[in-house]
C-alpha cells in the first residue's frame, strides 16, 4: 500500500470505533464516567471503568462516531480540553486504586477551534503527557485508527510501548506537512503506519468473524495488562526492598 491508501485505510467510515470494542469486549461491565470536575463534559472522549475478563480496568477511547450526527455529536473524535482532563482524572484515579489503564486511540488530532484554544488546550495535552510519565500504574495504548498530533500523544504512554490493530497510521509527519503547506500526495513514504515508526506492536486481523477478532484482541489486551502489572508490582517491591 503507498502511503497515501494507508491514509485512507485508516479513515475508512466501516472500521471499528472505540465504542464497538468497548461495547463488545466489556459489555455489560462497562460504566461511563463522565465531565473533568471544571467545565463539562467531552463526547469525544468515552471513559469509565470495566472488566476485561477477571482485571478491572480504566478504559479512555476518542471516538469519531459513524453517521454525520453521531460525528457531529462527538466532533469528529477531536477532543477539547475537557476531554483530555477528563481523561487526566481518571489515570489518576486508576492509580490511586491500582488500576491498569487501557486508552484506544482513532483521531486526527486534537480540536483547533478558538473555544478550545483559550480553555488551554495547549496545557491539557501537555499536563496529560507530563503526568504520564511518572504514573504508577500500568497504561496500555492501542492505536485503532488515526493517530494524529498532539490528540493522540496525550493518550500515548511516552515511558511504555503499545498496540496497534491493522490498517492503522501514527500521523505526526502528516500534520507537520499540512503545516508547511505541503501536498499530503507529495509526502510519500514519509508517512508512516504505526509499525514503521517503531512504537506500537501489530495485533493481525486474520479472524474470519468480528466476534471472533474482539475476543482474540481482548486476550491479547489481557495478557499485555497482566504483563505490565506484575512488572509494576516487581519494580515497586525493588525500590522499598
Amino acid at each position: 500500500m503507498t502511503a497515501y491508501e494507508k491514509v485512507m485505510a485508516a479513515r475508512d467510515a466501516n472500521k471499528l470505533t472505540s465504542v464497538d470494542y468497548i461495547a463488545h469486549m466489556f459489555g455489560d461491565s462497562f460504566i461511563e464516567l463522565h465531565g473533568d470536575r471544571r467545565y463539562a463534559d467531552d463526547k469525544a472522549v468515552v471513559a469509565g471503568l470495566a472488566m476485561l475478563f477477571d482485571t478491572p480496568v480504566t478504559v479512555i477511547g476518542i471516538e469519531k462516531g459513524r453517521n454525520t450526527k453521531e460525528r457531529v455529536e462527538r466532533n469528529f473524535g477531536q477532543a477539547h480540553p475537557e476531554g483530555y482532563r477528563k481523561a487526566l482524572r481518571l489515570m489518576k484515579q486508576a492509580e490511586k486504586f491500582r488500576r491498569p489503564v487501557l486508552c484506544l486511540v482513532d483521531t486526527s488530532g486534537a480540536y483547533p477551534g478558538i473555544g478550545a484554544e483559550e480553555r488551554g488546550q495547549g496545557q491539557a495535552i501537555a499536563e496529560n503527557l507530563m503526568e504520564m510519565m511518572t504514573l504508577k500504574t500500568p497504561v496500555l495504548t492501542v492505536l485503532i485508527g488515526e493517530g494524529g498530533s498532539g490528540g493522540a500523544h496525550s493518550l500515548v504512554h511516552k515511558a511504555g510501548r503499545g498496540l496497534r490493530t491493522v490498517d492503522v497510521v501514527y500521523l505526526e509527519v502528516e500534520c507537520l506537512c499540512l503545516i508547511d503547506d505541503e501536498s499530503l500526495f507529495g509526502v510519500g513514504e514519509r508517512l508512516g503506519s504505526g509499525g514503521e515508526v517503531g512504537v506500537f506492536g501489530v495485533i493481525e486481523d486474520g479472524h474470519r468473524t468480528y466476534a471472533a477478532y474482539l475476543y482474540a484482541v481482548a486476550a491479547v489486551f489481557d495478557v499485555a495488562l497482566k504483563f505490565a502489572v506484575a512488572v509494576c508490582n516487581a519494580y515497586v517491591f525493588a525500590v522499598k526492598g
